[in-house]
């Protein structure tokens, strides 16, 4: 089955916020600082919708399965009613552009509010130790960094 790279729209987020949360799901550290809640789900919209629309220099890309010979997305479950159509998203990628003068680290918002039942205290001392790692490894070099993939996608070649 072919894929597509395409831009995310602010209607994506969720399905963003189901991969990111899927992708973590196993992982000790990753449920204690987001557990699947409803709480941190709303946050992970928020906040992805929010860096989409506002943060400096970033750009959001999906990658999107198609149905083999046709322009048409192949859709999630293979459920096609109108109201529940989604693409189906395989994985998201952010990017923070190369900014004159502008330090890609620097543009990074790491929040200080987080939903109830988050592991606070892991967070704060995790993500900005994550942060100064990264800016001492890259600097100011632009790069592409994948963020996640969908953990239950099964890629099934053609017969």
């Amino acid at each position: 089955m072919p894929f597509k790279v395409q831009p995310t729209t602010l209607s994506d987020i969720p399905q963003l916020v189901d991969i990111y949360l899927a992708a973590f799901s196993n992982n000790a550290f990753g449920s204690a600082v987001f557990p699947d809640t409803p709480a941190v789900r709303q946050w992970w919209i928020e906040t992805l919708s929010h860096e989409l629309q506002h943060q400096k220099g970033v750009a959001m890309y999906n990658l999107v399965e198609y149905a083999a010979g046709t322009d048409t997305p192949v859709f999630a479950n293979n459920d096609e009613s109108l109201q529940q159509q989604k693409k189906n998203i395989i994985a998201f990628a952010k990017w923070l552009r190369p900014m004159e003068g502008v330090d890609p680290a620097e543009a990074v918002e790491i929040p200080t509010q987080l939903p109830a039942g988050c592991d606070e205290q892991l967070f704060q001392r995790y993500f900005p130790e994550l942060n100064r790692r990264h800016r001492a490894c890259m600097g100011t070099e632009a790069h592409w960094c994948t963020q996640n993939n969908d953990p239950f996608f099964i890629h099934s070649p053609p017969p």
